[in-house]
């Protein structure tokens, strides 16, 4: 095969993906010497070896499990973002409890002393 597509036909799968696997995956593409771009060159003997034994990858592998994790871990990520909006407005809560407790109190001790008294807030 001597072409991106003829590879991708191969493959069953998109030029650009091929071109991915390449990058990432090293995928068993040959090119002319002192050539970065242009004309590639690929064997199916090496293609079908590099399906059969490349990590990550296999033959016409089903994507559904892939896109179930997907999608369970966005619906843990929306719960947990959830979760902490809670916790949050929790604690502003009590921290405004807090604040208006400390305010009469400095007002309690002001008065004791003496002081005139501290302006609402």
């Amino acid at each position: 095969m001597n072409s991106w597509k003829e590879i991708a036909c191969f493959m069953n799968c998109g030029v650009r993906t091929v071109q991915r696997y390449e990058k990432d995956l090293r995928l068993p593409i040959r090119r002319l010497p002192g050539k970065n771009r242009g004309a590639v060159i690929a064997f199916p003997q090496e293609l079908d070896a590099w399906l059969k034994y490349v990590p990550g990858r296999q033959a016409n592998a089903d994507p559904a499990p892939r896109t179930q994790q997907i999608v369970t871990a966005v619906h843990q990520s929306i719960s947990t973002g959830a979760e902490l909006r809670h916790e949050s407005a929790a604690l502003r809560s009590a921290h405004r409890e807090a604040m208006m407790r400390l305010h009469d109190r400095m007002g309690t001790i002001l008065n004791t002393i003496g002081s005139p008294k501290v302006a609402n807030i």
